[in-house]
């Protein structure tokens, strides 16, 4: 097995770091939370409505964190917006740690069976936007 790469320990720092915080601010996953419902299905509903809930209120630190990257990609300040960056990425992973292992499981093998699939002869990126699309789109 091959060794994991700087990128790969530094996200894995990362991961650990956002972890530690979420603990040490007392910070619950949607995993530790028990909804008490009439039936399986109330209880779904209940789960849905605070993974919205919750996501609602990731989705203003993302947006104020994005918006602080382009401010210092605005001011031509590199180090500054890469500095940003990262914190968007603590913000991410926060967010899905919030959201729980049972949900994220869930999504992930999609996400990553869609991204794995795409290869140069079936994708192309735009030439301004960077955007990845399929071929003949």
């Amino acid at each position: 097995m091959q060794e994991p790469s700087v990128l790969e320990q530094d996200v894995s720092a990362v991961v650990r770091s956002v972890m530690d915080f979420q603990e040490r601010f007392s910070l619950l996953s949607i995993d530790n939370i028990i909804i008490h419902a009439a039936d399986d299905a109330a209880i779904e509903k209940g789960r849905e409505a605070l993974i919205l809930s919750c996501l609602q209120r990731h989705l203003g630190l993302l947006i104020e964190e994005v918006g602080e990257v382009s401010k210092a990609v605005n001011h031509g300040d590199a180090e500054a917006a890469i500095q940003e960056l990262l914190d968007v990425l603590y913000i991410t992973i926060s967010s899905i740690y919030t959201m729980g292992e049972a949900q994220i499981g869930k999504a992930l093998p999609g996400l990553l069976e869609k991204n794995d699939s795409k290869t140069p002869e079936t994708h192309e990126m735009h030439p301004i936007t960077w955007k990845l699309i399929r071929k003949g789109a």
